[in-house]
């Protein structure tokens, strides 16, 4: 809450410029939370990535030195 409206007396009304300013303020608030929210959602797609490229390449490492064996039978 804003300071101004803490040093109300309960008997004082409340306008409408008010209501509108701490509307103002949480709307505020609200839009800075939403970029983060976003920029987390950026670097968990990027760690995503990073994980799966990580993967791939070790699969392909892991194919490249496998052994294979061929077993016949007579």
């Amino acid at each position: 809450m804003s300071k101004k409206a803490k040093s109300k007396n309960a008997t004082e009304k409340i306008t409408r410029d008010d209501l509108r300013q701490a509307l103002s303020e949480l709307q505020g608030d609200l839009d800075e939370a939403g970029v983060l929210a976003k920029l987390g959602y950026g670097v968990g797609a990027a760690a995503l990535a990073m994980a799966g490229l990580a993967y791939l390449v070790g699969r392909r490492a892991g194919r490249l030195r496998s052994t294979i064996v061929e077993v016949r039978r007579l």
